[in-house]
């Protein structure tokens, strides 16, 4: 029973300290800027990635399009 009582104390008294930081935290606003280079690191990263894909598909292609030929001399 008393471990009951204290840890609900514990979280009680947790709770009232995590609400006021995000109250805090939360008076704060995002820069523009941040913003800007999350989205071109973002879209940066997705465009090479997508480049890298469509490179590596194409040798693939050009290999097995390779060796068919070879095989079939």
């Amino acid at each position: 029973m008393i471990r009951l009582v204290s840890i609900l104390s514990l979280l009680v008294a947790t709770s009232f300290h995590a609400q006021s930081a995000v109250e805090e935290q939360a008076a704060e606003g995002v820069g523009a800027l941040g913003i800007t280079i999350f989205v071109l690191l973002f879209f940066g990263g997705c465009a090479g990635y997508a480049w890298l894909t469509w490179r590596n598909e194409k040798k693939d292609r050009e290999a097995r399009a390779n060796s068919e030929r070879n095989a079939t001399s």
